[in-house]
């Protein structure tokens, strides 16, 4: 599970971050637009099904009474810290619980 205090944040502004939230009690503790049940991993999917506006579009049926500009944000804030994960080495604890990754994983540095 992705902890929001360990990311890099330098690859999100500090308005970008605001609307990024985590807390165990809400899907599961997967990372989400905040203030939503929308998932980071959702607003990725619709992206590459619909495209950019139509991430926006799904974004705005979810909350109607969000703006464009604000749906626009969410879906460049959730985008911006998916690369931030992206960016992250993968944990030890992965490593060592999937030996036959080892040597692929090496290669990565």
């Amino acid at each position: 599970m992705v902890i929001l205090n360990d990311i890099d944040w330098d690859w999100i502004g500090p308005e970008q971050a605001a609307r990024i939230e985590q807390t165990s009690d809400v899907l599961g503790g997967r990372p989400r637009i905040a203030g939503s049940r929308i998932s980071i991993a959702q607003v990725l999917d619709w992206v590459r099904r619909n495209g950019w506006a139509g991430a926006i579009e799904q974004i705005r049926s979810c909350q109607p009474s969000l703006s464009e500009a604000d749906a626009e944000a969410d879906v460049e804030a959730a985008l911006a810290f998916a690369a931030a994960i992206m960016d992250r080495p993968l944990p030890d604890s992965l490593t060592r619980s999937r030996p036959e990754w080892s040597d692929k994983i090496k290669g990565w540095d």
